[in-house]
């Protein structure tokens, strides 16, 4: 008996890393900013949630010191939920301090449509970029191409920045700026206005915080794997107590 059981442990186990590691399967994963006000929880099409299609949960943390604020119903306010564009789920995430969520590639096929998506603060859609109309064509054949990808993105840096008010770069971030290893800049506005594609040395309050070892303006990447459980699930377990 205790050799079945094993058998069937192992065959669990052998199933589960080939479906985590399947190209088409991501598990849910988290973004937050770099105060972390807010955290995103983003879960591929299909996933323990029975969505049908990739789906956010944004959330602002609460993050008062008291009695009160441990229960978790207190500490994460849902500020918006919804759908994504891509057809399975973003590659990456990241978040502004103002609360603006960026979609970076879908994943396992990076470098082709939802290659930049941009949210505002309520959720709604504003932008959606494929990466021919953020890179000129000349430029993305210089990139390393696979079957399924175009990778554009490898060592890039990520900037959220107030490029008329620098001292508001930290509070209320007006632009996003994708560095790319080639010094290439894409500056994209997060609320109107036309994306551009130039030299990083057109843009001189950029090349001073590329070059400094640590800056404050940089997004740091704080995003992690949802393995096991999140907030969204937290919450709903609660809710249907």
């Amino acid at each position: 008996m205790m050799k079945y059981i094993l058998q069937i442990f192992f065959l669990f186990i052998l199933l589960e890393t080939l479906y985590s590691d399947s190209p088409r399967y991501k598990r849910p994963f988290n973004a937050t900013d770099n105060h972390q006000h807010y955290v995103a929880e983003i879960f591929q099409s299909n996933s323990r949630l029975r969505n049908k299609k990739s789906v956010c949960y944004f959330y602002e943390i609460e993050f008062d010191i008291n009695l009160n604020k441990y229960r978790p119903q207190d500490r994460f306010r849902l500020i918006w939920n919804g759908e994504l564009v891509n057809s399975k789920v973003p590659s990456k995430a990241i978040i502004s301090s103002n609360g603006y969520l960026v979609t970076i590639d879908d994943y396992y096929y990076s470098g082709k449509d939802h290659a930049v998506v941009l949210y505002n603060k309520e959720g709604t859609l504003l932008k959606d970029f494929s990466l021919d109309q953020l890179i000129p064509e000349e430029d993305r054949l210089s990139f390393v191409i696979s079957s399924s990808s175009i990778f554009w993105r490898n060592n890039a840096k990520y900037y959220f920045c107030n490029p008329i008010q620098k001292n508001e770069s930290q509070k209320n971030p007006t632009h996003l700026y994708i560095v790319l290893k080639s010094g290439k800049v894409i500056e994209i506005p997060l609320e109107i206005g036309d994306n551009n594609y130039s030299d990083i040395s057109n843009f001189p309050f950029l090349d001073s915080l590329v070059s400094q070892k640590f800056t404050k303006e940089m997004y740091y990447g704080k995003s992690s794997e949802l393995k096991y459980s999140s907030i969204t699930e937290l919450l709903n377990c609660r809710n249907t107590k």
